[in-house]
């Protein structure tokens, strides 16, 4: 089973179940389950949705940084019209949500729900980074490493589960009284399913999100337009999986582009600087020309809706983020012939497909608040999971401007 799916993140605790709402803001029937709020008008989602991204990004900020220690993490409801917190212990949750008050005053806190996580983020991420320190010295191989957000250890696919059950590193840790070792910590084994690379027309200078690249008879798409942080000049962000540095990129017409000049497949990204890019994404299908400005990032949580932006696809919304934080060791660069790991954001499109072949690279985003004709990046498509067209995985565009020192244009 496909890591991040639904069944297994129920399994997990990784979505609570929706509750009942007073919500009268509904011009249609209250939708009971997310495929039919991912059915209503994007104006009637962004309503639901800005105030429970603005709780959740309060509280994040808090778990990223003074309060590590209490907070498991935060999953979004907007069925529920609730945000559920995750944390280590009551006075740790409720530590997080006063100084949240107090950081952002306008912040709505009645509807946040508290349940206890028995491990903090911060303890699972050095549990999860302690068991791919070992990846070269265990008898089988590592594909995803999944924190689960109710705090209860971690979801861990592997290429033979049989091998991995039986290993004392996944069983118990290994051995010895280091505090970062997974000793202690549940880890849930199953049978990992690898991540496949996702393969506008003659975009020109300033260049898109969302248009098609090619190089070396790979076609994927324009990420996210950004300038760099010092020494001006502007450049491209797409998935690393389709070019490395040296590769030269051209646009559907064979006109150049640029050359690649970094990457990091840690993001599954390349950046290639241009003469100018644009902060606007080629909204609608492949065929269409309604380019959309781009304003402001976020971090992307459970329970909330995104769109992906791809070449071949078009724009594709209604998708729902079902694990925020996995790592994946099976992202297969088929062009350069090799695996890498990478950590990212799964999502899924009931029933639909969410992303296909060319999509790679291409921009995910949200629509920031009701009425809003602008797009909130959320980073770049990195792969499907194979044989679930309904599932994309996607890297993280804060994460990517951290590391290629950048910022949206």
């Amino acid at each position: 089973m496909a890591i991040g799916t639904v069944a297994l993140s129920a399994a997990l605790g990784l979505i609570p179940a929706a509750a009942a709402s007073g919500d009268t803001s509904w011009s249609s029937p209250k939708p009971a389950t997310f495929d039919q709020f991912a059915a209503q008008p994007f104006d009637q989602q962004a309503s639901v949705l800005q105030p429970l991204r603005a709780v959740a990004g309060a509280l994040d900020d808090l778990g990223r940084g003074s309060l590590a220690a209490a907070y498991g993490d935060v999953v979004m409801d907007p069925v529920a019209d609730t945000v559920t917190l995750y944390a280590t212990s009551p006075a740790g949750g409720a530590a997080l949500v006063a100084q949240a008050k107090q950081d952002h005053p306008e912040i709505d806190t009645t509807l946040i729900r508290i349940k206890p996580a028995a491990y903090s983020k911060a303890q699972l991420h050095a549990a999860r980074d302690r068991l791919a320190a070992q990846a070269g010295h265990l008898p089988y191989q590592l594909v995803s490493v999944a924190v689960a957000v109710d705090g209860s250890g971690l979801e861990v696919g592997v290429d033979d589960p049989a091998a991995a059950k039986q290993t004392t590193a996944l069983a118990a840790g290994a051995a010895g009284s280091d505090p970062a070792s997974i000793a202690g910590v549940p880890v849930v084994v199953s049978q990992g399913s690898g991540m496949t690379g996702q393969t506008r027309y003659a975009d020109t200078s300033p260049y898109y999100a969302g248009g098609l690249i090619t190089s070396g008879g790979w076609d994927c798409t324009t990420g996210i337009p950004v300038a760099n942080n010092s020494g001006g000049g502007y450049a491209i962000i797409t998935a690393s999986h389709c070019a490395h540095t040296g590769a030269v990129i051209y646009n559907g017409g064979g006109a150049k582009e640029g050359t690649v000049s970094e990457y990091h497949e840690n993001w599954d990204a390349a950046k290639y600087p241009v003469s100018a890019s644009g902060a606007y994404e080629f909204d609608g299908s492949p065929s269409a020309y309604d380019p959309r400005p781009l304003s402001g990032t976020k971090y992307s949580y459970n329970g909330d809706s995104v769109c992906q932006d791809g070449y071949t696809s078009g724009v594709i919304c209604g998708i729902q983020v079902v694990n925020q934080d996995v790592q994946n060791f099976m992202v297969r660069g088929e062009r350069y012939g090799n695996t890498f790991a990478v950590r990212g954001v799964i999502g899924r499109r009931a029933n639909s497909t969410a992303v296909r072949p060319g999509d790679s690279g291409g921009l995910v985003f949200a629509i920031p608040y009701s009425g809003a004709t602008v797009r909130e990046v959320r980073g770049i498509v990195s792969a499907s999971v194979d044989g679930h067209s309904d599932e994309i995985f996607w890297t993280e565009a804060l994460d990517i401007y951290n590391t290629f020192h950048v910022h949206l244009v």
